[in-house]
């Protein structure tokens, strides 16, 4: 395994469950790859896999939310899917409304950093009940920050196992797959751009090359926000987006048509993430 640490980036694990990231000794972001509660939340509905808190690009400001009163099951920068068929059956890494499924840690394959970027590689599961019916893995690489912000790429690798999974979207809305929760306290306070430009109401699924979210946060004289887009080598189709003034980015991958992997199948869904000042338009 790569080293822990470098000139400028540095990896500490924490009681067993988060692994966090800091830069020069600031902050970057944590992956909880551990099971994370809520006391108002049922231990059934607890989670682990994701990216929470990140922070703004100069480490002051944590930008995302986690178990959100109007929205429990958002978690940070998550990806989880409303409907999941394995053998004619429902499952759901949404809100775990249907039958059991879980997102399970099972091994580090890289964790290391030099003086560019670190890295990140984890292998997760899928498991329902001991069975495990995918194979999750999470490839992420966080750069050094620059004028511009702090950019990562994101890469998750899916396969089923041993029987066809079939991945869908929410009905009506599309959503499913990378999702985004900021903590913003208003949703006037809220700022969400795409290449149609500012956005004043909040999209359905919506094809986008890319979709960006700020807002004001205390402490800062600029909107702190993280625009997201596909990268190259996302396996088809494109995602397209659905935004919510309340904090929220959600791809829709496969959208309202659902995807069925095979076995041994593997899909690719890769993402440019920038966290950044100001609004997502003010980026060169």
């Amino acid at each position: 395994m790569a080293g822990y640490s470098s000139a400028h980036f540095e990896w500490n694990e924490e009681a067993g469950k988060t692994l966090h990231l800091r830069d020069k000794g600031l902050p970057v972001l944590a992956y909880n790859f551990g099971r994370m509660g809520h006391p108002e939340v049922p231990q059934r509905k607890w989670r682990g896999g994701y990216l929470h808190p990140i922070y703004s690009a100069d480490g002051r400001t944590v930008l995302t939310d986690d178990f959100p009163a109007d929205h429990r099951h958002h978690r940070g920068l998550f990806w989880a899917w409303p409907k999941i068929l394995i053998d004619g059956i429902r499952h759901d890494l949404w809100q775990y409304d249907h039958a059991p499924i879980e997102q399970r840690f099972v091994r580090w394959l890289e964790r290391g950093a030099n003086d560019a970027y670190a890295l990140l590689s984890v292998e997760n599961g899928w498991f329902v009940g001991e069975r495990k019916v995918l194979v999750e893995e999470l490839r992420l690489q966080v750069r050094q920050r620059t004028t511009e912000g702090r950019a990562m790429t994101l890469e998750l690798r899916l396969t089923p196992t041993d029987r066809p999974i079939t991945l869908g979207g929410a009905e009506g809305k599309g959503y499913g797959g990378l999702s985004l929760r900021l903590a913003v306290k208003n949703e006037a306070d809220c700022t969400i751009t795409t290449p149609l430009g500012s956005e004043h109401k909040d999209l359905m699924e919506t094809p986008l090359a890319w979709a960006g979210i700020s807002g004001k946060f205390p402490g800062q004289e600029r909107p702190q926000g993280i625009t997201i887009s596909a990268a190259p080598g996302h396996s088809a189709p494109a995602p397209a987006w659905m935004t919510r003034h309340y904090g929220c980015l959600m791809s829709c991958w496969p959208g309202k048509q659902e995807r069925t992997l095979q076995p041994g199948e593997t899909v690719v869904l890769r993402y440019q993430l920038i966290v950044h000042e100001g609004n997502s338009g003010d980026l060169p």
